[in-house]
């Protein structure tokens, strides 16, 4: 089956996945891994002028929320993930492939559906029952939000987002992201990032926005 053509845009994010060859864990220690991993965000970064906004490394793969302002996501993953290819393999002394297919993105045109994207990034390892609280996974972005350790590259809301955390509330902000989807909005939402264009199946999805409210009740100022 044909690859679909990637939907370029400027000003909206895409969250993207890719996941270890057979779905195994890395070669390399995930210490190893985040370490490359922060060095090709902070190039692409430098050199393609993206913005990243949430980044989390699992034991076989990663969720990346990237803002692409050259309409260029198709090179700028294609050397992001060669890159960390080659650097791995060079670390494990291995060769080959380290992840089995191509990368996959879902275009994200909507805030609350930016808000659900988020959350359901840095709850992964919450779900995967790898720790209890998302604040305390050290393979993050979030611990450069909470000023625990030194980031590489700078993170940036997406467009109409004024901030990274709403009203600079860290703690509010956690606690909604600590606090599980209700219902079986995980599921809805884990099946919308498969599409090109998320997009949640409208049965039942309004009824399931009550999670949305704690965020949105925090009066965050969206731009025009």
């Amino acid at each position: 089956m044909p690859r679909k053509s990637l939907i370029r845009s400027k000003i909206h994010p895409y969250h993207v996945t890719a996941r270890c060859n057979n779905r195994e864990p890395f070669h390399n220690s995930l210490n190893v891994v985040w370490k490359i991993i922060n060095q090709e965000l902070a190039e692409i970064v430098e050199v393609f002028g993206c913005k990243i906004h949430a980044f989390i490394l699992m034991p076989n793969h990663f969720h990346l929320l990237i803002t692409t302002p050259n309409e260029d996501l198709g090179e700028v993953m294609q050397i992001f993930i060669q890159s960390i290819t080659k650097k791995l393999n060079s670390n494990s002394r291995r060769i080959g492939r380290v992840f089995g297919a191509r990368y996959h993105w879902s275009l994200i045109d909507h805030d609350q559906y930016y808000d659900c994207a988020l959350k359901y990034v840095y709850r992964n390892p919450v779900k995967a029952k790898i720790i209890d609280r998302v604040e305390d996974y050290p393979y993050s972005t979030l611990k450069n939000i909470l000023n625990q350790n030194h980031s590489q590259f700078p993170m940036h809301p997406p467009e109409g987002h004024l901030d990274l955390v709403p009203n600079q509330d860290i703690q509010k902000f956690i606690t909604w992201l600590n606090k599980p989807f209700i219902g079986e909005q995980d599921l809805v939402i884990k099946n919308a990032l498969c599409k090109t264009v998320f997009s949640p199946k409208k049965t039942g999805w309004k009824n399931k926005l009550e999670i949305l409210e704690q965020f949105r009740s925090m009066n965050v100022t969206r731009s025009a």
